[in-house]
């Protein structure tokens, strides 16, 4: 087995094999492959991967490339060049060998994705919400903390699907006296203000004007796919409960109802097609006293409420 690795050579030589074949021979050595089939999908893998962080000037450090949000940014890039069933089976042998490369809690990171269904599938209190906003502040990088608050903004502020996420740029976040607005683009296309106390990080990621046709999640990329958010949140979570995408949803909605936001005004900014879409919150909400469903329903057509003045 050691010998196939250290003779190995691409079947289409890169340019750039030999900067990077020393760190693809050790990675591939270290993983321990048990068939000369497996070493040689392990080393069409990691060499793929090593010369695409290798174009982008990306060190060749274990310990940054396995992470999966990096890995997903590899398999989203069509530069790669690879059909996607080729990159499927890449990514299989990737996630095989990060439990030998990788060190400290992220070699038993389970693998999770974001948005799927949940045995608490409600939303979070105030107390979990307190502790992601911690989560964010400690992460290891300014990129990462960055990048987590913006995911929190996003999904706690907007309530954006994984997807809005993805494709979200910085020419998409407009801010005026009013606050911060999101134009949300796709099948669901629609304005969707941002609660006033998740806009700050939207507000200072909107002033970075040379980036404005970028990406605001995992920016620096041609394309992306919903992964990524989950891979993003596996790779920074390690000890803590990982966030799921639908439950931050879940709380948006259910927030801006118990704030009084008419119904009809929430279904617009959350891209529901009817008033029927807000059904399953019903048993989240807030239960009134029989004094206020009096009064509300007394003034109710005669002094109708109004929006609260923008901060």
């Amino acid at each position: 087995m050691a010998t196939y690795i250290n003779d190995y050579t691409p079947r289409d030589p890169h340019a750039h094999w030999v900067d990077v074949e020393t760190f693809v021979r050790d990675t591939v050595h270290a993983s321990k492959p048990e068939t000369i089939d497996g070493a040689r999908s392990d080393m069409a893998a990691v060499t793929s991967l090593a010369l695409w962080a290798r174009q982008r000037g990306m060190v060749l450090d274990a310990q940054v490339l396995f992470r999966r949000d990096v890995v997903e940014q590899w398999a989203a890039d069509p530069a790669i060049g690879l059909k996607q069933g080729t990159i499927t089976t890449y990514r299989g042998r990737i996630r095989r060998i990060e439990q030998w490369v990788l060190e400290g809690p992220r070699r038993t990171t389970p693998t999770r994705a974001i948005g799927r269904s949940d045995s608490k599938a409600g939303p979070y209190d105030d107390t979990e919400i307190a502790s992601f906003r911690v989560w964010a502040r400690q992460q290891m990088t300014q990129h990462r903390r960055e990048q987590a608050t913006l995911l929190l903004s996003l999904g706690f502020g907007a309530g954006l699907f994984a997807s809005e996420v993805i494709q979200l740029r910085h020419n998409d976040i407009h801010v005026d006296p009013k606050g911060v607005v999101l134009t949300v683009r796709g099948t669901k296309a629609r304005e969707v203000p941002v609660a006033a106390e998740w806009s700050q990080r939207l507000r200072e990621t909107a002033a970075t004007a040379s980036l404005h046709n970028d990406f605001v999640f995992c920016p620096n990329r041609r394309s992306g796919n919903n992964r990524m958010v989950a891979a993003f949140i596996e790779d920074c979570s390690k000890d803590v409960d990982l966030l799921n995408l639908q439950r931050m949803r879940t709380t948006w909605l259910v927030k801006s109802l118990d704030a009084l936001v008419p119904p009809t005004v929430l279904i617009a900014a959350a891209g529901i097609s009817s008033i029927g879409g807000l059904d399953r919150l019903t048993k989240y909400l807030a239960k009134p006293n029989p004094d206020d469903v009096r009064l509300w329903m007394h003034n109710a057509q005669s002094n109708p409420i109004r929006p609260p003045a923008a901060r």
